[in-house]
């Protein structure tokens, strides 16, 4: 009973579905207002949400109907569980253990995974160009991600148990430091996961119209925008574990925290989102191979120095 009340309520589907859209509603009410429009209300993703459960499946002939709602189910499984494994206040005491954002970071690739697997299972051409340019961007923004990762779990010391709740919990002069430096890295390597301007590139609506999941419908599509909610949660979530004290206060405080972090991460993507327009791949990967790369790359190697001087 105790495990269905977490798989459910909190920090399970509702805390992350609650979150994730109205961090998503945020995103789109504030970038209206930096364009000088009123923009949808903030509910407006949960709407959305229920109106596609509603709408009737129109699928390829090429794939089963099995197989058409199985793909972006299986994601939906994995992002619940990640949410279960983190150290949320109120209940950190059940989920933390060495090797947990390593878990975490496996999980949320799932629905990355699912877009390009459902893209070229949907045999449109729209979906395979679209599957094709998520595939070529995983590898760039990943390396970027797993370094600010490794520099984050370089904190806590040996033995280094890539532990979530060890780095939340690490807040030395020095750790505070490296934690600043790292903030670029995941904020531009988080955009590119949920392919956000200037990475919107697998979803260009002008070009391939909605890349991969040009072909879902129904309940599918309904299943991948429930993934991409979960998502925000998560990562809103990994922000606020990473860069403030939110397991330092008492979980009330921390619970608060971990609201304002994400909010915040979402206001410097709305930010970004109005600032910038979409680069083409080519750009996309000269700019992650010339600057994001090197750099995060002599972060990891200078805190590795300092910590093991």
């Amino acid at each position: 009973m105790e495990f269905l009340k977490d798989l459910f309520l909190y920090p399970g589907f509702l805390f992350g579905f609650v979150l994730g859209g109205l961090l998503e509603g945020f995103k789109r009410k504030l970038k209206a207002r930096m364009q000088l429009r009123k923009g949808p209300p903030v509910t407006q993703p949960f709407y959305d949400l229920s109106k596609l459960l509603l709408k009737n499946i129109t699928k390829p002939y090429t794939i089963s109907s099995f197989t058409y709602l199985l793909i972006p189910f299986v994601p939906t499984v994995g992002l619940l569980v990640g949410l279960l494994i983190m150290p949320y206040p109120f209940y950190q005491e059940k989920s933390s253990f060495s090797f947990d954002l390593i878990l975490i970071f496996y999980l949320t690739e799932l629905p990355l995974l699912s877009q390009i697997i459902f893209g070229y299972f949907s045999n449109s051409p729209y979906g395979m160009v679209g599957a094709a340019r998520a595939g070529q961007m995983f590898f760039y923004y990943n390396g970027v991600f797993i370094m600010v990762i490794t520099t984050l779990c370089l904190l806590e010391g040996p033995p280094y148990s890539f532990c979530l709740k060890s780095i939340a919990e690490a807040w030395d002069p020095l750790d505070v430091l490296i934690k600043i430096l790292t903030i670029p890295f995941f904020v531009f390597s988080v955009l590119a996961k949920l392919k956000l301007n200037p990475f919107s590139i697998p979803d260009a609506e002008a070009e391939i119209l909605e890349g991969p999941l040009t072909e879902a419908s129904g309940v599918a599509l309904a299943l991948f925008k429930l993934n991409y909610l979960l998502e925000l949660a998560i990562f809103g979530s990994l922000f606020a574990f990473f860069y403030l004290p939110v397991l330092k206060t008492s979980p009330p405080v921390g619970l608060i925290l971990i609201f304002f972090g994400a909010f915040f991460l979402f206001f410097i993507f709305a930010l970004v989102e109005n600032i910038t327009a979409r680069l083409r791949l080519s750009q996309f990967s000269s700019l992650y191979l010339k600057f994001f790369i090197p750099l995060a790359t002599l972060i990891l190697v200078i805190t590795w120095v300092f910590k093991n001087w």
